[in-house]
């Protein structure tokens, strides 16, 4: 039989297991992390993706702008939306066999807790649907039912300057239906009293260009939007 000295010593390591497993549970509860990411934030992701899903074990504090909070030097990304514990992060379309990297700073959670940066690092390859793990091909799939609402150019409108100003409107539905319909571009093209004076054609003809460049430099190509122009003249009299 185990000597006494023997039993003590094995209850003790089995209490101090115990102990240990609870204080690192606790460790686990109160600390601030991510508890998974969809997809993995380095190595290979598909040129199909273009959602990322960083899962924590906190509630995210909904009110911060990360598009403030990140170094993006390929401006890739194009929305940061928060969804309870989720970050999701939406880019641009990929380029096969084209590195990004980009990091998102000062995750903050709804306690006041804060990670100071969550780093995405990866090459975008063409995979097949198929090949795919079922969480990915769950993501594609939300991206191809995301609502007009969830477009990511409407993270920079409304936009102006001293010759346009650029909104969002949507097209409306049946008066029953709750959803919104296609999202649309309102451009007012503001024109001076010279413009009016001098050559009103050609001032218009150079402010839409500019709503156009602005787009463009936004990353999006304007030819993908409907937009409607709207002439505003100023009073001559």
């Amino acid at each position: 039989m185990p000597s006494n000295k023997k039993v003590v010593g094995l209850v003790v390591s089995v209490v101090l297991l115990i102990v240990g497993f609870v204080i690192f549970q606790v460790y686990l509860a109160l600390t601030f992390r991510i508890t998974k990411t969809t997809p993995k934030l380095k190595g290979v992701v598909t040129t199909a993706l273009q959602t990322f899903v960083v899962e924590f074990n906190k509630e995210l504090d909904p009110d911060v702008d990360y598009l403030k909070n990140l170094d993006d030097n390929l401006k890739h990304v194009a929305a940061v939306k928060i969804k309870g514990k989720n970050l999701e992060v939406r880019t641009k379309p990929a380029i096969d066999g084209k590195q990004y990297s980009f990091t998102v700073k000062n995750i903050k959670a709804k306690n006041g807790s804060v990670i100071s940066a969550v780093n995405f690092n990866y090459t975008a390859r063409y995979i097949p649907y198929e090949q795919l793990p079922k969480d990915q091909r769950q993501l594609i799939d939300q991206q191809k039912d995301q609502p007009a609402e969830d477009n990511p150019i409407l993270n920079h409108l409304p936009y102006g300057d001293l010759h346009y100003s650029l909104s969002a409107e949507f097209e409306e539905h049946e008066e029953e239906s709750v959803e919104l319909g296609k999202l649309r571009l309102k451009a007012e093209i503001l024109l001076s009293a010279s413009d009016v004076r001098t050559d009103k054609d050609s001032a218009i003809a150079i402010y839409k260009q500019e709503v156009l460049d602005y787009i463009k430099s936004l990353g999006f190509d304007p030819a993908k939007f409907e937009i409607i122009y709207e002439i505003i003249e100023p009073s001559l009299y």
